[in-house]
């Protein structure tokens, strides 16, 4: 049986065992997909795994979390790319995931940065 046919009926402590294993890379990628498991996982795993992908500590693209990512977490991100923390992702990837609050400051910094500067 494969693993995948078995997500959708997985408890929670599965769930956790199975993001764990993820995490300290206990499993080869090429057996098992670890992107098929997040429509599966909880808020607190989805963020645990997107924030390791982020670090490159797991060989997962960033984007791929996205549609699953919290508002809170994605404000987390976009604050850390507008202070050059992370270059892992870009604030592009997160435009359909953002707030029309958080586009619009987005917007804003950008007519800043189009301003000619003072010499």
């Amino acid at each position: 049986m494969k693993l995948l046919r078995m997500l959708p009926f997985l408890e929670e402590e599965e769930l956790e065992e199975l993001v764990q294993k993820i995490i300290n890379k206990e499993f080869d990628n090429e057996k098992i997909n670890p992107v098929c498991i997040i429509p599966f996982l909880n808020e607190e795993q989805v963020a645990r795994l997107f924030n390791s992908s982020l670090k490159g500590e797991i060989s997962i693209n960033p984007e791929k979390f996205l549609p699953f990512v919290s508002e809170k977490d994605l404000e987390e991100v976009l604050r850390k790319i507008e202070a050059n923390e992370i270059d892992t992702i870009s604030a592009d990837s997160l435009l359909p995931f953002l707030n029309s609050d958080q586009i619009k400051k987005l917007f804003q910094d950008i007519l800043n940065d189009l301003k000619p500067q003072d010499k």
